[in-house]
């Protein structure tokens, strides 16, 4: 299966960690990641350029994605937190978080407010912050360095 389907099909915590479980939501993993305050904070407050991406799962409605804009209640959005989610646990995860800073070529933030701000913003290519780390940690991931 691809790295895509694998993580629609497993908790997000355990599949950045590399670790075959028993199946369950990444809110219910031991590892607690995206069920504290941090999380919460996290998922609720992200404020990104309007009509850019679903505020649900962070896909964008434009090119590559070309995600669905009428899942405004999210009620229907069939990613919910899929993207937040693994974006989050790659912040969290401090060797992963670096891996893929040091790949940017830029200082990785030191803190959840500045890692925020940084995925919010487009890069020089054009790029969400949160899409360039997501394909950074991928191909990272892609070639075993992670």
């Amino acid at each position: 299966m691809n790295a895509a389907g694998d993580l629609l099909e497993q908790c997000r915590a355990c599949w950045v960690r590399r670790r075959v479980t028993s199946p369950h939501a990444t809110y219910r993993c031991n590892t607690n990641i995206c069920s504290g305050t941090d999380w919460k904070n996290f998922k609720s407050s992200l404020r990104f350029p309007p009509n850019v991406v679903c505020f649900f799962c962070l896909a964008t409605y434009g090119p590559p994605f070309n995600h669905d804009k009428s899942f405004g209640s999210g009620d229907f959005c069939e990613y919910r937190d899929v993207l937040k989610e693994l974006s989050f646990i790659l912040f969290k995860e401090d060797r992963v978080r670096m891996a893929i800073f040091r790949q940017l070529g830029t200082q990785a933030p030191a803190n959840l407010q500045s890692y925020k701000r940084y995925i919010a913003k487009r890069g020089v290519n054009g790029l969400l912050g949160v899409h360039e780390v997501l394909a950074t940690y991928l191909d990272l991931r892609e070639v075993a360095l992670l």
